[in-house]
């Protein structure tokens, strides 16, 4: 047999070559197999999070946390808030408040820190690492929803302040929604006015009885300008909403506005859905106070120049929800406040609920 020389360090024969060449070939789809498996093994360890805030993520963080939709409860409600929000005691209610809603409602929580997300988790909520901010850090609203919707499978989905506690209302209001016939081509916002609390205990906040009686008795409904939740549908065009932040003047009043613009089905919800806001010794009045107040005006001016946001109030959507005797049901409004007059001499109330006649309860 023939013997070949390999540079002058040692000999082989030629029959030796053959066989290591193909003990080699057979070993590579092992190789291969062990390299995707320990690959695909760190893809999906988990959420990764960052030792920084909100204001270090990039849109692209949440590609490796993607996977199929899981069957779901009828509402995914989530919410943010600082890593150094020093409210603990509202922010304990929240988690305790949310958390008692399940499984109808399962809460979630956006945040890029390893250290609360760990917290947030031991109280049953989920947590989705925030992909996109601006304004100095905070969250865009659009890719919130966007993330949700991507990660979860419900028939609704919600953002509300991190200072909002709600009662069986919620649930009911949206079991209503469901049952009823709405136009499958628009759209759904579901939002409405909130009730101020002073001083709301984590009893208090953890019996929806409770919540609903003390918010009574000391509670004051705030004004139509303020909007703390936004529930919509799958179907809502969040991929088309500028780049508006959460906490921020005028995000709010603008997407009512434009939902009722393009005839989106919106629906205030104040008189069945208790939105319980926390008051605290910082007031009713919190996003005129922080860091870039300004930001959502700037990007509303620059894309439409003038906006009329009186006009994007919960007393302008065209529906309703309301109670009687038989439960909660949902009609056409029947009366517009003022503050919609040059919304509607614009472009009209087109918004309708086919089949379902107009309350006549007043």
């Amino acid at each position: 047999m023939q013997t070949i020389q390999f540079g002058g360090l040692f000999h082989l024969r030629a029959g030796y070559c053959i066989k290591l060449a193909l003990l080699l070939t057979s070993a590579l789809p092992f190789v291969y197999l062990y390299l995707y498996k320990s690959f695909h093994k760190e893809q999906h360890r988990g959420i990764s999070f960052g030792d920084q805030g909100p204001s270090s993520t990039k849109p692209n963080d949440t590609k490796e946390i993607i996977v199929p939709p899981p069957a779901g409860p009828l509402l995914t409600m989530f919410t943010t808030w600082p890593a150094n929000d020093r409210e603990h005691t509202v922010r304990n209610n929240t988690l305790k408040n949310w958390a008692k809603l399940k499984p109808h409602v399962r809460p979630v929580f956006f945040s890029c820190n390893m250290k609360e997300a760990n917290d947030i988790i031991q109280h049953g909520w989920e947590v989705l690492p925030v992909s996109k901010t601006a304004a100095l850090g905070v969250p865009v609203l659009k890719y919130m929803f966007l993330d949700a919707i991507r990660r979860f499978k419900s028939n609704f989905y919600a953002y509300s302040n991190g200072d909002i506690l709600f009662d069986e209302g919620l649930i009911n209001t949206l079991r209503t929604v469901v049952s009823a016939y709405f136009p499958p081509t628009n759209p759904i916002l579901i939002t409405g006015q909130r009730t101020n609390v002073q001083n709301v205990t984590a009893a208090e906040a953890t019996k929806m009885e409770r919540l609903s009686t003390i918010a009574k008795q000391r509670g004051k409904l705030f004004i139509t300008l303020a909007e703390d939740y936004f529930i919509t549908d799958s179907t809502f065009p969040w991929g088309k909403i500028p780049g508006i932040v959460i906490g921020r003047p005028a995000y709010d009043n603008w997407l009512v506005l434009n939902s009722c613009k393009h005839d989106h089905t919106v629906i205030d919800a104040t008189a069945t859905i208790l939105a319980a806001h926390q008051t605290t010794k910082v007031g009713n009045y919190e996003g005129t106070t922080r860091r870039s107040t300004n930001f959502n005006f700037g990007l509303l001016y620059g894309l439409y120049r003038t906006v009329k946001y009186t006009a994007g109030s919960t007393s302008c959507a065209p529906l309703v929800s309301n109670r009687n005797e038989t439960g909660i049901y949902i009609s056409r409004r029947t009366r517009f406040s003022r503050s919609c007059y040059h919304f509607y001499r614009l472009f009209g109330n087109r918004t309708k609920l086919d089949s379902v006649p107009a309350s006549k309860n007043k």
